[in-house]
């Protein structure tokens, strides 16, 4: 009797290990097999339809696009970026963009050769486009810290699309369809990860802010699953998570100011508060470390228009947020920050 139990487990394993081993080769096989992957890879323009199922459902087996993708050699790579007008990509940073938004990639760069493209929908004072030639410049902080708002700026100055190393379909919808590019065709690359995450460029426009006001905004954007979004008093003091995020965020904070602005990085640094003191001079030094040329009247377009697409309208107090022992293990981090930060002008005061 007990031979025989374990003649049907091991029976039962074995055909459930065939079956589960079939359905998964049937999953990858219709995935690769997936029409609209194939209309990429056949070179036809899909529909932005058809572009935006592909990148919001992440394609249902997405492994099996990545291994295929990994699988394309650099030739076929180069001939997806001619077929879409794509300028200053490596292979490698081709092959990763894809990966990292399939679908999205195509539709957020040439759905206008359908003229399908959409506008941005934060005003601007030129006509939008990717630039052929430059500097890479990277748009690095620490989350919260204001980068989509910076990115905003500059795109309606310049008239040039900002990118980003991330693919967060958001900013493609707030019209920033340069989201996902990592080359010199966008006019700044946003990043929040840290130096040896990212090798891209030496050159680095830094946006640092109060971290007492940055915490809590990167908090509000989790919990609330929006980047406008605000929780309730419940999400803070002394609310067991939050607690934890904030006495692991201060040290990183400290940390990753500290690693972008060595001397191994040229790096201009943009207090975030001074942007709302004195905007035309904040964003005059912001250009002239691009070195990207200006007049007067692209400040007044923009200072005129400056969106706050990605500001939250709040009445709080940040610093309302923190247990006192939380306000101690900030301004710790924060005292040493200072030493690198009075450098840059832009060091904070502590906060009780």
């Amino acid at each position: 009797m007990l031979l025989s139990r374990r003649l049907i487990v091991l029976l039962l394993t074995t055909f459930g290990c065939i079956f589960i081993c079939m359905i998964t080769s049937n999953l990858e096989s219709a995935t690769i097999k997936d029409p609209m992957l194939m209309q990429v890879l056949n070179s036809e323009l899909p529909t932005v339809s058809v572009l935006l199922s592909m990148s919001e459902l992440k394609l249902k087996n997405k492994s099996a696009f990545h291994r295929y993708i990994k699988d394309l050699s650099d030739s076929d790579l180069n001939k997806l970026a001619e077929n879409y007008h794509v300028t200053g990509l490596t292979s490698t940073a081709l092959q990763r963009t894809f990966m990292a938004c399939p679908g999205y990639f195509l539709l957020k760069h040439f759905s206008n050769a359908k003229g399908e493209i959409q506008t941005p929908k934060h005003q601007t004072c030129k006509n939008m486009s990717f630039q052929t030639s430059g500097t890479p410049v990277a748009l690095v902080s620490w989350p919260g810290s204001g980068n989509s708002w910076v990115r905003q700026l500059l795109e309606t100055t310049t008239g040039i699309y900002t990118g980003g190393v991330d693919c967060d379909f958001a900013y493609y919808r707030a019209g920033m369809i340069g989201e996902g590019i990592v080359s010199n065709n966008v006019i700044v690359v946003k990043s929040h990860w840290e130096p040896p995450s990212w090798n891209f460029t030496n050159k680095i426009l830094y946006i640092v802010r109060n971290p007492f006001d940055a915490f809590v905004a990167d908090w509000n954007r989790e919990q609330a699953h929006s980047h406008v979004g605000i929780v309730n008093a419940s999400y803070f003091g002394n609310n067991s998570k939050w607690d934890k995020r904030v006495k692991n965020s201060a040290y990183w904070w400290r940390v990753h100011m500290e690693q972008w602005t060595t001397e191994k990085h040229v790096t201009h640094v943009v207090k975030y508060e001074k942007l709302f003191v004195d905007l035309k001079t904040e964003l005059q030094k912001m250009l002239d470390f691009l070195g990207h040329p200006y007049t007067e009247a692209d400040f007044n377009c923009t200072i005129h228009s400056s969106t706050k697409q990605f500001h939250r309208n709040h009445s709080y107090r940040a610093l309302d947020k923190y247990t006192q022992e939380q306000k101690a293990a900030v301004n710790k981090q924060l005292k040493i920050a200072n030493i690198v930060l009075q450098k840059f002008k832009s060091e904070y005061q502590e906060q009780w």
